[in-house]
């Protein structure tokens, strides 16, 4: 079985003024993947085992957020996210690090073919002056992750 790669997506965003102060943003984006390639084991007695592996996913994600001028030319944001990724070719397939760097793909050592979509929802608020001779931005946000994709050297950081 070869290795096949298809990504396919669609993106949609719109911005609303409700008065002549604030404005609505709203932004969706939806894309399917498949994804073939060859899962891997490695069982204790050594050597790896790899088994044909095809995968789809349909990652999901959507935003809104409010804008409002405030006095002293001020601009005040709240913006909430819900964001779907699916895992990467390299974090799904890898046989593991690469001989010459030790390295693979920057983080996984080896795939996991059973991975899901990883999903992050977050909270952003903003303050920005964007007039001369003061100008400033200032953002704060939380974002909660579930199902995140770690390698097995970071996720013992998280114990």
């Amino acid at each position: 079985m070869g290795r096949e790669n298809v990504f396919s997506w669609g993106v949609a965003g719109k911005q609303q003024a409700f008065s002549a102060t604030p404005k609505g943003q709203i932004a969706g984006r939806i894309e399917h993947i498949d994804l073939s390639g060859f899962g891997r084991s490695f069982p204790l007695s050594g050597g790896i085992v790899s088994t044909p592996v095809s995968l789809d996913f349909t990652p999901k994600s959507a935003s809104v957020g409010l804008i409002q001028n405030i006095a002293w030319d001020l601009v005040g944001s709240i913006t909430d996210q819900y964001v779907e990724r699916a895992p990467k070719p390299a974090e799904l397939f890898s046989g593991g690090p690469h001989d010459a760097t030790n390295t693979f793909d920057n983080t996984f050592d080896k795939g996991n073919p059973d991975l899901k979509i990883e999903v992050a929802d977050s909270v952003e608020v903003g303050l920005r002056r964007a007039v001369a001779p003061f100008r400033f931005e200032v953002t704060t946000y939380y974002t909660r992750f579930r199902r995140l994709h770690l390698p097995a050297a970071d996720r013992q950081h998280l114990r």
